[in-house]
């Protein structure tokens, strides 16, 4: 198992101060994400715009990543509500 480096984009800080319920399980959901970032009961893989991210699923909370291999990280760039996580570009977008 490869050990990721994990980069955190603002908009993403942002959201998880704003919801401290998100925020103190944290620490446990970027652990199993590492273990096991592209399986899992939680983990969908994203296509049409999104292609190459996945989605973490925390109950009424969707949280988008990459796995970038080429230089072990992971970079999550988007979190929202279920309901708006898909609409329009909002977040933090793509770093590619």
């Amino acid at each position: 198992m490869p050990d990721y480096e994990v980069t955190v984009h603002r908009a993403v800080r942002r959201f998880l101060r704003n919801h401290p319920d998100l925020d103190r399980r944290w620490g446990e959901i970027v652990t199993q994400i590492i273990s096991s970032p592209r399986h899992g009961p939680h983990i969908d893989h994203l296509k049409g715009n999104w292609l190459c991210s996945y989605r973490w699923d925390e109950g009424a909370y969707r949280i988008k990543y990459e796995v970038l291999d080429e230089r072990s990280e992971l970079h999550f760039y988007d979190a929202k509500n279920r309901g708006d996580v898909y609409r329009g570009r909002g977040g933090a977008g793509r770093r590619r």
